[in-house]
C-alpha cells in the first residue's frame, strides 16, 4: 500500500517520540560532547547516504517518495543513535571534564592568532592571554602562529590557518590546518590524542606534524611513531616517514628527514623555556632535537668540555641565537653540516 506524504510524516513522528522514550533523558550534551563525537556523525551520515542512493536505483518511481521519506527518517535516527552511543561508551572510561580548566601556557605568538572562549572572540598575545583553556576554539590567520607548553612537559605548536578545538586535557580537534606535537622520550606514558575527520592520532613517545587540508590527512613524523586509529584499520607513520590518507581511506608514503625544509615553521616557534643555569651538552641535545640534526662529537675532549661548561640567561633565545651565545662565550665550535650538528674545542 502506497502511503501519503502526511501519513509518512505522522508515522515518522510517532517513531521519533518512541525513540526518544526509549532512550530516556540521558546526558546533555554540551561543546565538548560534540566535538567528539563529530566525526562518528559525519561518517554514520555518509554511509546513510550512500545507502539511499543505492535503494533510489532499485526502487520504482510509484513508492519512491514515501520509501524515502521513511528511509531517510532511519538513517537520521540510526545516525544519532550511534554518535551518541559512541560518546557515552568513550565518556564511560573518562574523566570529568571541566569547561575552563587550564590546557596549556601559550609561551609564543606571532601574528594574528584568535581564540573563542564561551562565545567571547579575542586575540590572543594582545589581551594578556597566556593560559589556553579546556572548551577553548582556536584559529590563526594566514601568518600566525602559536607554541604551547602542556603541564605534562609536551608541546603543542599550531601553524598558520589553522583551527582548533581544545576537547579534553589531553585531546585536540583539528578540523583545518597544522599542529606539531612534541613529546619526549622520558614522557612516552602521556597520553595525547588529535582528532580529524581522518581519524584519531596518537603518539608512541614522537615529534609529528598532522595537517588537515581539503579531503586529506598528512601524518609527518620527525621522532618515534604516530598512529591514526580507524574503524577499518589503524595506518602506522614511522620516523621518516610522511603518509597522505584521503577520504577514501587510500594511502601514500614517502620519506622526509629530519632536517627538511618542511620543519621550518617548527623551528621558528622554538626557544629555551627551562630558566637556571645548563650544561652546553644539554643545550645543544636541546637544538639537535628542535632542529632536527644529529649531534655529533669530534673528539671526547670536546665531549667533557661541553658536559662540564655551564650558561644561564638564555630563556627564550632560538637554537641560532643559542649556538652563537656558545661560540661567542665558551670555547666551544658548533656548525651544522651535512645534517650533522658537529661540535669541536676551539
Amino acid at each position: 500500500r502506497i502511503m501519503t506524504e502526511k501519513q509518512v510524516s505522522d508515522r515518522d513522528d510517532e517513531m521519533m517520540a518512541e525513540l526518544l522514550r526509549s532512550s530516556g533523558r540521558g546526558p546533555a550534551l554540551n561543546d565538548i560532547a560534540r566535538a567528539r563525537i563529530r566525526t562518528e556523525v559525519q561518517s554514520a551520515w555518509q554511509a546513510s547516504l550512500a545507502a539511499r542512493k543505492a535503494a533510489d536505483a532499485s526502487a520504482s518511481a510509484s513508492n519512491r517518495t514515501a520509501r524515502n521519506s521513511h528511509f531517510l527518517f532511519r538513517a537520521m535516527a540510526a545516525t544519532l543513535v550511534l554518535a551518541v552511543a559512541s560518546f557515552l561508551v568513550y565518556r564511560s572510561n573518562q574523566p570529568d571534564v571541566v569547561l575552563g580548566a587550564a590546557f596549556a601556557n601559550i609561551e609564543q605568538v606571532q601574528g594574528e592568532a584568535g581564540i573563542d572562549r564561551g562565545g567571547v572572540n579575542r586575540r590572543i598575545g594582545q589581551d594578556g592571554t597566556t593560559l589556553a583553556r579546556i572548551g577553548d576554539q582556536i584559529s590563526t590567520e594566514s601568518s600566525a602562529r602559536i607554541a604551547m607548553s602542556l603541564p605534562s612537559g609536551q608541546l603543542l605548536r599550531i601553524n598558520s590557518d589553522t583551527s582548533i578545538a581544545i576537547v579534553e586535557p589531553n585531546l585536540i580537534e583539528l578540523s583545518r590546518g597544522s599542529v606539531y606535537f612534541d613529546s619526549p622520550p622520558e614522557l612516552i606514558g602521556n597520553e595525547f590524542t588529535i582528532v580529524t575527520r581522518f581519524g584519531d592520532i596518537s603518539h608512541v613517545g614522537t615529534q609529528y606534524e598532522a595537517s588537515v587540508s581539503g579531503g586529506q590527512l598528512a601524518i609527518r613524523v620527525r621522532e618515534g611513531i604516530a598512529v591514526v586509529q580507524r574503524e577499518d584499520a589503524d595506518i602506522e607513520a614511522q620516523r621518516g616517514e610522511q603518509v597522505e590518507l584521503n577520504a577514501g581511506g587510500e594511502t601514500r608514503r614517502i620519506a622526509i628527514a629530519s632536517n627538511d625544509p618542511a620543519w621550518d615553521w617548527v623551528e621558528q616557534l622554538a626557544i629555551v623555556q627551562a630558566p637556571g643555569t645548563s650544561s652546553v651538552i644539554e643545550i645543544l641535545q636541546w637544538v639537535s632535537r628542535e632542529t632536527g640534526v644529529v649531534l655529533v662529537f669530534d673528539s671526547p675532549e670536546a665531549r667533557a668540555r661541553a658536559d662540564s661548561v655551564v650558561l644561564n640567561g638564555l630563556t627564550g633565545l632560538s637554537p641560532d641565537e643559542v649556538i652563537k651565545v656558545i661560540r661567542d662565550t665558551t670555547q666551544i665550535d658548533c656548525s651544522e653540516q651535512n645534517g650533522e650538528l658537529r661540535v669541536s674545542v676551539q
